[in-house]
């Protein structure tokens, strides 16, 4: 996605707010929630809506982990990933891996670093949905 000034910062804020608030409805338990976050590693926007984003969970309201192991999950994400940025006691982003192992259910974020596709160089209609 491309934010264009002036909008851009509103943007940003706004659509890092909606991946904080689905990521942290019921509290990171709800299966629909997203578990990874792809950026492209080339987005010339990138810092600044990870800055946004990191904004967005500063001012969610903190949740109590309710569900039965949560903490072990959260520490089995630390352990499994020792330079994850933590976000509050039981929120954490997962930053810049290469793959995901591991789907956690709590308030665990993974960040992942996307290569922008190559060109194609094929005039065929790609698969229909």
């Amino acid at each position: 996605m491309r934010f264009s000034a002036p909008a851009a910062e509103r943007a940003r804020t706004d659509w890092a707010e909606h991946i904080v608030s689905q990521k942290l409805h019921n509290n990171g338990y709800n299966c629909a929630a997203s578990q990874v976050l792809v950026l492209s590693n080339v987005w010339d926007q990138k810092d600044a809506f990870l800055a946004a984003l990191r904004k967005a969970y500063a001012a969610a309201r903190t949740r109590t982990p309710y569900y039965p192991g949560s903490e072990a999950r959260v520490a089995a994400a630390l352990a499994d990933h020792p330079d994850a940025e933590r976000l509050g006691d039981n929120r954490i982003r997962l930053d810049t891996i290469p793959t995901v192992q591991t789907i956690y259910h709590v308030a665990v974020l993974a960040l992942l670093d996307a290569e922008p596709p190559a060109p194609s160089t094929t005039t065929e209609p790609g698969p229909s949905c």
